[in-house]
């Protein structure tokens, strides 16, 4: 569609100045309507093509999204799944041993290979063993899920991040509070409704979600102020005039990347294109504030960094928050963002420039340019999935470690894991130049760096194989190849627990737990189904 343009905004404002009435996110937005028309409302208990997850900070919670990506529902969904429960459906109630005293301590085989338990509420939420891999716990997600937080969030939800909160005003910048661990909100791009989605969390409420949904209904939809789908335009109007043009959110909102410190938001754009202004770029977000978001939080949207292809088309897959090239971690520099592009083989950084040190309700003028980092993989080919980088150690406890001098990229055509070094001369210039190319699978999706307790290692998942690749990266070498499951849509590496993953099974509409553990007997292999795997949702 084609939709009304202005100029980024990047002459001085003052924000708050009127107020700004936020349009309803499924409100007729021709690429949005068609997904979110009135139908089935969505159960609030299962798992239906889930599309991203994050832990909290104890690893006590996993939230997922589910998408609708069959339009089976008129909403997508946030739920929360008890991961506590889930373990100990699988340590303490394990072992294919009989039972003890007539009492059935342990969970039995599965009645048959491809068993998927009816979704039959009148049912038992049962857990059995795997009948090809005994070492796999096949669990219904109904045993997890907890259906009275569960919200409607729209259609196709994408990039999601986990925002601690502190008290007053600006608080969120420089974390100048101890956080509450319980305490934060979450905020989603929604690509079918294209909006950046606010859901408050209260770990301690019975309820912890808050997005104003109705009292009463499970799932409630978040209202349309908790969705800020557009912002005011910086263009000069006649003094006259009381409703400057707003400049909406550019179309599929995909990837999220959070500077706690200047207390900014970035969301990249899959898609866009040069008929349209400042779409497959970059938008930014004031988020320093833990008062509840509104339009005057979207700063504004800013062009691609990357030039576009021979269809006149770019966008981003990928953002990764690290210092520039050449310096280290620990010198307070301002971070870059760096984008990966959808069709064209490059990473390339951006950096905020303008008031950064600013509270909401101050004259700002931010604005986000290129920052002239970039890293060209120089393979014939074209999208980039993502970045790592490899942090040296540092010399002693009070020395900040060096620069790193190590990144991998991820391409997807062709697929491969390419690995640069990076260099600085002696004019302080920097550069990253290809040294090693790794073959992945046919089609590698999202690349993650963690380190389970024997040193950091690169995966990379595999939506079409099922397949999650594992590198070693001081090599590099390829360490291992693992099954993990139809269509995995990522990966999420709990801080709490690092011996453990959750993959987001897609395609499989549940979540599989991984062992990481090293020397574990099932290291590197699924553990758990959260979720009996089924290519249609149950």
């Amino acid at each position: 569609m084609d939709r009304a343009t202005a100029p980024s905004p990047a002459a001085p404002r003052r924000r708050g100045e009127a107020a700004r009435a936020l349009l309803v996110a499924g409100a007729c937005a021709a690429s949005a309507c068609a997904l979110n028309q009135q139908g089935v409302t969505p159960p609030a208990d299962t798992f239906f093509y889930p599309a991203s997850a994050l832990a909290d900070s104890t690893a006590s919670w996993l939230f997922v999204t589910n998408s609708n990506a069959d339009l089976r529902y008129n909403d997508g969904t946030l739920v929360m799944v008890d991961l506590n429960q889930a373990k100990r459906d699988r340590t303490e109630r394990g072992g294919l041993v009989p039972a003890v005293g007539g009492v059935q301590e342990t969970w039995e085989l599965c009645p048959q290979e491809d068993y998927v338990s009816p979704l039959d509420r009148g049912n038992p939420q049962i857990c059995c063993w795997d009948r090809l891999d005994h070492s796999i716990l096949n669990c219904d997600e109904r045993r997890y899920v907890q259906a009275s937080a569960t919200v409607a969030i729209g259609s196709f939800a994408a990039g999601m991040v986990w925002q601690p909160y502190c008290s007053g005003r600006c608080d969120m910048k420089n974390m100048i509070c101890s956080p509450d661990a319980n305490r934060g909100r979450l905020l989603i791009g929604v690509r079918g409704d294209t909006s950046l989605t606010e859901v408050d969390v209260d770990l301690a409420k019975a309820n912890p979600f808050d997005c104003g949904q109705p009292a009463g209904m499970t799932p409630g939809e978040c209202n349309a102020a908790s969705r800020i789908i557009d912002t005011t335009s910086a263009l000069v109007t006649e003094a006259t005039d009381q409703a400057a043009p707003l400049v909406p959110l550019p179309d599929e909102p995909y990837a999220l990347a959070l500077d706690p410190q200047l207390g900014l938001l970035y969301v990249g754009h899959l898609v866009g294109s040069t008929a349209t202004i400042d779409t497959g770029g970059v938008s930014l977000f004031d988020v320093s504030s833990s008062a509840p978001l509104t339009s005057d939080n979207f700063i504004s949207p800013f062009g691609s960094p990357f030039p576009a292809n021979s269809a006149g088309s770019f966008g981003i897959t990928a953002l990764k928050l690290h210092v520039p090239l050449g310096q280290s971690t620990g010198g307070g520099a301002t971070q870059e963002v760096f984008a990966s592009s959808r069709y064209i083989p490059l990473v390339t950084a951006m950096v905020p420039f303008g008031n950064l040190l600013h509270c909401p309700g101050d004259v700002t003028d931010e604005v986000v340019v290129p920052a002239g980092d970039t890293f060209n993989s120089e393979l014939v080919g074209s999208e980039m999935r993502g970045i790592e980088f490899i942090e040296p150690p540092a010399a002693g406890a009070s020395t900040p470690p060096p620069p790193a001098e190590r990144a991998y990229a991820l391409q997807r055509v062709p697929p491969a894991l390419v690995g640069f070094a990076i260099s600085t001369n002696k004019a302080g210039g920097t550069s990253a130049t290809p040294t090693d190319v790794l073959e992945t699978c046919s089609s590698p999706t999202f690349l993650y760096q963690h380190d389970a307790g024997a040193g950091s290692r690169l995966f990379v998942s595999c939506f079409d194989t099922g397949e999650v690749y594992v590198f070693d990266p001081t090599g590099p070498t390829l360490e291992t190849i693992f099954q993990a499951g139809r269509g995995p849509a990522g990966i999420v590496f709990p801080e709490a627990d690092p011996t453990i993953a959750y993959l987001i099974g897609f395609s499989d509409n549940n979540v599989s737990v991984l062992d990481l553990a090293p020397g574990s007997a099932t290291q590197y292999h699924v553990i758990q189904r959260l979720g009996f795997p089924s290519v249609t949702p149950r």
